[in-house]
């Protein structure tokens, strides 16, 4: 049976021996239970996290939005629509990817093509190669 005691507020167990559960003292278990809880908790916390998948955007499209970006694409827009206009994209049928030409895009958003990744993301895809995601 344990005694307790309070010595300064702190509840102690001398007559219970920790040792025999792998501890070394009542201190030694808490401390043994905290770390298995943050562990618990970081691996649950790594699970829900979604990795950003490596971008893999096609070769940069160039200044002229009436010429295909490549082989595999097509343009698709509204009935009357013209390639290189405002309503439509280049759209690639072997990827699911669009291109949209945004290139008069007044200041501070610098001249770019809209991009939509594989995964459905759009992203504003600049000259330079570099992306940002749209939101």
């Amino acid at each position: 049976m344990l005694k307790s005691v309070i010595a300064g507020g702190i509840p102690c167990f001398p007559e219970f021996d920790f040792s025999a559960y792998g501890f070394d003292s009542l201190f030694g278990l808490i401390t043994s239970l905290f770390n298995a809880v943050e562990e618990a908790v970081e691996e649950i916390a790594g699970e829900e996290e979604e990795e950003e998948p490596e971008l893999n955007p096609p070769p940069y499209p160039g200044d002229d939005p009436t010429q295909s970006p490549g082989e595999d694409w097509e343009w698709r827009g509204q009935p009357g629509s013209v390639p290189g206009d405002k309503n439509g994209n280049w759209y690639n049928p072997k990827t699911g990817e669009s291109l949209s030409p945004d290139l008069d895009h007044p200041p501070p958003i610098e001249p770019h093509w809209d991009w939509r990744a594989p995964d459905g993301k759009w992203y504003r895809y600049y000259p330079n190669g570099s992306l940002e995601l749209k939101t």
